[in-house]
């Protein structure tokens, strides 16, 4: 696992979103003076360990299938599991007492989320990227591994397989710095970040049971 350190980015789809608040409009009763609403940048968001945060697992039963074999020979097929209903989750909670800078819409913020956490508290990111937003979010999760049964089906008979597979869940802390890039300014919001780090651990259970002949 490698030690992330984090370097100033905005993503490109933050500008399009932050343009339409950076509008300049006179203000009422005069003809020259400008109030210019500010344009942030996130310049950096950190991730750590405080009180009441941690790694917590959980088992999820992926969809199981059947395969038959009605015949009078042993049947051998190549099964392989599926991991499409498998996602990252991701929720934001902001601490109430740094309140967001007037003009901020946190929600056109992406940004990568952890993926790993080892013990010495160094974690990797995840290239998935969330809006920074208070609302639940998912995406499909990319599982790297693909993982082939080769099973023998005798005659008359069918195979039962079920598979299940161990999610880790984050709860951490995080602190993102903006800066606006009309004054300099700089703003840090802090809170929770909530969301599923990996899944690992993957069980499968085989059981063979008479074949109904139709």
């Amino acid at each position: 696992i490698m030690f992330i350190n984090f370097r100033p980015f905005v993503f490109p789809v933050l500008c399009f979103a932050l343009l339409s608040c950076s509008k300049e409009s006179v203000s009422p009763g005069t003809d020259d003076t400008q109030n210019i609403n500010p344009f942030y940048e996130l310049t950096s968001i950190t991730y750590f360990m405080a009180e009441g945060d941690g790694i917590d697992t959980a088992t999820v039963k992926l969809s199981g299938f059947e395969v038959s074999n009605e015949g009078n020979t042993i049947d051998k097929r190549d099964i392989k599991v599926n991991y499409d209903e498998l996602v990252k989750k991701s929720l934001f909670m902001i601490d109430q007492a740094n309140a967001v800078p007037e003009g901020m819409v946190l929600d056109t913020f992406k940004i990568r989320v952890p993926a790993n956490w080892d013990k010495n508290n160094n974690y990797t990111l995840s290239p998935d990227v969330f809006p920074l937003t208070t609302e639940a979010q998912e995406v499909l999760y990319d599982y790297a591994s693909e993982d082939v049964m080769h099973v023998t089906i005798p005659p008359a008979s069918k195979i039962a397989i079920t598979a299940a597979i161990d999610v880790y869940n984050l709860k951490c802390s995080f602190s993102a710095v903006f800066k606006d890039q009309t004054t300099g300014l700089q703003q840090t919001v802090t809170g929770k970040w909530n969301g599923t780090l990996r899944y690992n651990n993957l069980s499968v259970e085989v059981k063979e049971h008479p074949a109904v002949i139709r």
